[in-house]
């Protein structure tokens, strides 16, 4: 295990666990801190053995690239786009492609899984709400929060940004974040989850082709949808893998 203390392992220990999924992903379409087109992104996936993605553009209330000006279907659609461009070239080659976005709410990212794309239609105040108030909605409707790299400290985070997390906000924290830069964003995203016993994730917060693969998740089998993916990070039927990027393109 390339860190047993942690629960992290490497792209050597797949016994088990093929089915290898990236939770945190960008597209240039709909991230104005996104590099790579979406559908090149796939297209490095399926080269490097992945089953998935799940496409976590930043939202209306982030860096997403829409204008706020615009009717909210317009920002919906703008911020669907790199999603919806995945998903048709990961139909195309066979890489399940699935829906999440990351919403900032004052200082703290929240990626947001297992709702739709009506649900972000019918509601416009979505960006608006403060963080407990988006939380009770999404948990309303069933979805699932992971808080992103809770321990990070930016350049872009307002000067009354706090490196905390709230109870009852999330349902996981994620404990690595390949993009953070200093080891001990994550150390103290680790030992905040392991001291609450949450359920823990992984992200590569890969915003172009070349960090894909840096911090990703393993399941044991395909997941059906969305929905059958939070499952399996809830109950933990997973394993969390953190492998050096020269490692990963080694391998193909």
């Amino acid at each position: 295990m390339q860190d047993e203390s942690r629960g992290l392992y490497s792209l050597k220990e797949l016994d088990g666990f093929p089915y290898r999924y990236e939770l945190h992903m960008h597209t240039a379409e709909s991230s104005k801190c996104g590099v790579s087109p979406a559908a090149d992104m796939v297209d490095e996936l399926k080269r490097l053995g992945f089953t998935g993605a799940v496409i976590t553009d930043h939202f209306v209330n982030g860096n997403g690239r829409c204008d706020r000006q615009a009717p909210w279907e317009t920002q919906i659609d703008q911020i669907l786009s790199g999603y919806r461009a995945a998903k048709k070239r990961g139909d195309e080659i066979g890489v399940q492609i699935l829906f999440g976005w990351e919403a900032s709410i004052e200082g703290k990212d929240y990626l947001t899984y297992g709702l739709d794309e009506q649900f972000l239609y019918s509601h416009p105040r979505l960006g608006k709400m403060p963080a407990r108030e988006y939380a009770e909605l999404v948990h309303e409707f069933g979805g699932f929060l992971i808080h992103a790299h809770p321990f990070r400290k930016a350049w872009y985070f307002p000067p009354e940004h706090k490196a905390e997390l709230l109870e009852g906000v999330h349902d996981a924290v994620e404990i690595y974040n390949a993009g953070n830069g200093r080891q001990e964003y994550n150390d103290e995203a680790f030992e905040y989850a392991k001291a609450h016993n949450s359920v823990m994730t992984v992200g590569s917060d890969t915003h172009w082709i070349e960090s894909i693969g840096a911090g990703t998740m393993a399941f044991p089998r395909r997941a059906k949808d969305i929905r059958d993916l939070i499952s399996m990070i809830k109950s933990r039927e997973c394993r969390m893998l953190t492998t050096p990027l020269d490692e990963i393109r080694q391998k193909k």
